[in-house]
C-alpha cells in the first residue's frame, strides 16, 4: 500500500451499491488496501478503508430486501468504514465474497445471493471472531472490471401538490444515499446524470421546501439538497420501484417545546432527521433505585422522568427512539447494550444522577462522562445544557462505564446533578427541572444530528 501523507489528501471520491447486482463499487484518489470482515449477530459485511478520510458525516443508503442497507462513516481519523448490513435472519457465505481491484484507485465487492438461515435466532451480539475476508487480487489492477449497470439520467424532480412528497424519477435504476449538512437534507444519487433540461420543482410560499437545489458534483454523481420550511420534517425516503425514488415531507402537527407543557420549554431547532435511531438509556430501575438523595429522592425516579421527556421531544422531530427501560423495570448493564446494537443506533445516550456523601453537601453540577467516539456528542449536549439550564459545570470527561465502552456507537452518559448536592437536590426533585433538563438533552443531540 502506498503512504499517505495529509498533504495527499487522501478521500474517497464516490461510492455506490448496485442493488440489482449485489455489488459496492467505490474509488478512491490514491492507491489503498482494503480490510473486510464478516461480523456476525447481525450478519454485516464491514469494509475499511485505511488511510482514507471521509469529509462528510455518517451516509445511509436504505436497500431492502435480504440487505438492510449500507452505511458509511468516519470510523477513527485515519479510517472510512463502509458497512454493508443483511437484513434480520440473512447470511453470505464468506468464500463467495469478492472484493477486486478494478484499478488502482477503484474496487467492486461482489456479494453472493443472501441465504436465509433455517432458524432465526434472537439476535444477542456475539464474541465470535470476525471472519477476514481475503482480497480476490493481490494487487490492484489486475483483474478486469465488471460490467458496470447503465448510468439513470435525473428526468423530472416535482412536488406532488396533494400530498406534499418529493418525486425524483430517472430513467434507469437508481441507488443512493443520504446525509444532514445544516438545516439541507442531501440526497446523493450514485452513477447518475441531470437531464439537460431538469430545473426542480417550482416552490411557492406555502411549499413544504423552502428552497431545493441541484448539483452535478462530477460525472458520475448527483446531489439534491432540500431544505425543509419551518414546520416541516423529512420523513421516510424509499424507491417506490426501481426508477423512482419519493421523499416524504411531513408537516409537525404539535408544538415544539416539553411534553405536557407545565413550563415553557427550551425552543427546539427543526431540523430534518431521516434514518436516525437513538437509544435512551435511563438508568438503574426495578429494585436497584441508584443513587438515593436528599429528602429520600431516588435516581431511577429522577431520571426515568427525564428519560421520557427527552425521547417526546425526540419523537416529535422525527427521531426513532428506543429505551432501554420505559418503567420501573429491572435491566443489567450487558442487554441495554445488546438493545443498541440490534436496532443499530445511531446514538446512545445514558440518564443518571449522582451523589456523593450526605456530608458533603457542597458538591454539585453536571458532568458528561463519554468513551472513543463520543467526544462530540458530549460536548455538544453538556454546553447546551450549560446554555439552558441553570446548573454547575463539573467539566466533560472520558470514563470506562460499562455503557460506554461496549457500544460501537457515539456514546454518553449524563450525570443531570447531585442528588446529596444543597443545590441540585431540591431541583431534581421537581418537575419543571426535570423537564428543562430534558428539553436540553434533547436540544442537544438535535444540534449534534444536525451539525454534518
Amino acid at each position: 500500500m502506498l503512504g499517505v501523507t495529509p498533504a495527499m489528501a487522501a478521500r474517497l471520491e464516490s461510492w455506490r451499491f448496485d442493488r440489482n447486482l449485489n455489488r459496492l463499487e467505490f474509488k478512491t484518489d490514491v492507491n489503498i488496501r482494503p480490510r473486510a470482515q464478516l461480523i456476525q449477530n447481525p450478519t454485516r459485511l464491514v469494509v475499511d478503508l485505511p488511510g482514507i478520510k471521509l469529509n462528510k458525516p455518517l451516509m445511509n443508503q436504505p436497500i431492502g430486501g435480504a440487505i438492510k442497507g449500507m452505511r458509511v462513516s468516519q470510523f477513527d481519523p485515519q479510517t472510512t468504514r463502509m458497512v454493508i448490513e443483511m437484513a434480520l435472519g440473512y447470511n453470505l457465505d464468506p468464500k463467495l465474497i469478492q472484493i477486486r481491484g478494478v484499478s488502482n484507485v477503484q474496487w467492486s465487492v461482489q456479494l453472493p445471493k443472501p441465504q436465509l438461515n433455517p432458524a432465526t435466532p434472537p439476535i444477542i451480539p456475539t464474541e465470535k471472531e470476525p471472519t477476514p475476508i481475503s482480497l480476490s487480487s493481490p494487487v490492484p489492477g489486475i483483474s478486469k472490471p465488471s460490467p458496470a449497470s447503465p448510468q439513470s439520467t435525473i428526468q423530472s424532480i416535482e412536488i406532488e401538490p396533494n400530498s406534499g412528497r418529493l418525486i425524483i424519477r430517472g430513467d434507469q435504476a437508481l441507488t443512493y444515499g443520504t446525509h444532514l449538512q445544516g438545516s439541507e437534507y442531501h440526497i446523493i444519487l450514485n452513477n447518475a446524470r441531470l437531464a439537460d433540461n431538469v430545473t426542480g420543482p417550482q416552490l411557492t410560499p406555502s411549499s413544504p421546501v423552502t428552497r431545493l437545489r441541484l448539483r452535478q458534483d462530477d460525472s458520475q454523481t448527483v446531489t439534491i439538497m432540500v431544505e425543509p420550511s419551518s414546520g416541516t420534517r423529512i420523513g421516510d425516503l424509499m424507491l417506490i420501484d426501481a426508477k423512482t425514488l419519493v421523499l416524504t415531507l411531513r408537516r409537525s402537527l404539535l408544538p415544539i417545546g416539553q411534553p405536557g407543557g407545565s413550563s415553557p420549554g427550551i425552543p427546539i431547532p427543526v431540523t430534518p432527521h431521516a434514518k436516525f435511531v437513538v437509544v435512551i438509556d435511563a438508568g438503574h430501575g426495578g429494585p436497584d433505585p441508584g443513587a438515593i438523595g436528599i429528602g429520600g429522592v431516588r435516581e431511577k425516579d429522577v431520571v426515568l422522568s427525564i428519560s421520557q421527556q427527552v425521547a417526546a421531544l425526540l419523537q416529535q422531530q422525527g427521531i426513532e427512539v428506543v429505551m432501554t427501560r420505559n418503567d420501573d423495570s429491572d435491566v443489567d448493564l450487558e442487554p441495554r447494550v445488546q438493545l443498541a446494537e440490534q436496532v443499530n443506533a445511531t446514538l446512545f445516550v445514558s440518564i443518571h444522577a449522582n451523589a456523593f456523601r450526605m456530608d458533603r453537601p457542597d458538591i454539585n453540577g453536571l458532568e458528561t462522562f463519554y468513551y472513543s467516539t463520543g467526544d462530540g456528542l458530549a460536548q455538544m449536549v453538556h454546553r447546551t445544557i450549560l446554555q439552558n439550564v441553570k446548573i454547575g459545570d463539573r467539566g466533560v470527561r472520558t470514563a470506562r462505564f460499562y455503557v460506554l465502552r461496549e457500544t460501537s456507537m457515539p456514546s454518553i452518559l449524563i450525570e443531570t446533578g447531585y442528588l446529596t448536592g444543597q443545590n441540585d437536590a431540591p431541583l431534581l426533585a421537581t418537575d419543571n427541572f426535570r423537564t428543562q433538563m430534558a428539553n436540553a438533552i434533547a436540544r442537544g443531540i438535535l444540534l449534534y444530528l444536525g451539525s454534518g
